[in-house]
């Protein structure tokens, strides 16, 4: 699941749909230019208001502080909504399997963002409220995020099993760990400096690193050694 299929998970089945038809392919460009606009001016709008008001600079509301967060999850919410009804009146034939795929991408999509809607609102809440260790921890505010790690893992295996993109599922498997010191060292259960704490992130981050540079170290040799055969190939010609 790439990055665009993170506010709209019904993107694989309205491009699987898309390509079915004439002239898609410009529709299919702006959808998605549309999509990356929806997602990172919201993202933007949220990082702006969210330091301002931990400086106390403004005195919104957590929950209008939110509202970009909000917005993306009920695009997705409602455009799953869309695309179930339009998958129940009209579905695709027994020789359409790709589709039926896509939309079941689409529903397990759509259950990894409640997730992420319930932890969004388990933030607001325990920031607004100022709430307590006793009475709102932080670490029953991030199961969610540890369902959704779990959940990651057999959206992960279907994603491999089906030939699709799990990028969004593969982070949050593997930060599992992370996601667990966060909660701990928020509530004081873990005394870490929080260089320490965030030390998974910086190996999952690094080894991604590496292998994507080992990846695109391949690929040049790849090239270089179709274009040293072409030349050969060439040469033999003459």
């Amino acid at each position: 699941m790439i990055l665009h299929s993170i506010v709209f998970p019904t993107a694989r089945f309205a491009r699987a749909v898309n390509s079915c038809r004439a002239g898609s392919r410009r529709l299919g460009h702006a959808n998605k230019s549309c999509r990356k606009f929806v997602l990172y001016s919201c993202l933007l709008c949220f990082f702006i208001l969210l330091p301002l008001r931990f400086d106390g600079t403004i005195e919104l509301n957590y929950a209008l502080v939110f509202l970009p967060l909000w917005i993306c999850e009920f695009v997705v919410f409602l455009g799953a909504v869309i695309a179930a009804i339009s998958f129940t009146i009209s579905p695709p034939s027994s020789t359409e399997s790709s589709l039926r795929s896509d939309f079941y991408g689409m529903i397990l999509c759509t259950g990894e963002h409640g997730l992420l809607t319930l932890f969004g609102v388990l933030c607001c809440h325990k920031l607004q409220t100022n709430a307590t260790i006793d009475e709102l921890p932080w670490l029953l505010v991030f199961v969610p995020i540890f369902a959704l790690s779990l959940l990651s893992v057999v959206v992960a295996i279907w994603a491999i099993r089906n030939d699709k993109s799990f990028e969004l599922e593969l982070f949050f498997s593997v930060n599992i760990v992370q996601f667990v010191f966060i909660a701990f060292k928020l509530d004081g259960i873990l005394d870490w400096h929080w260089t320490i704490v965030f030390i998974p992130l910086w190996v999952v981050l690094s080894l991604s690193v590496v292998g994507v540079s080992l990846l695109i170290v391949f690929m040049k040799a790849m090239i270089n050694r179709v274009t040293f055969t072409h030349l050969i190939s060439l040469l033999k010609k003459n």
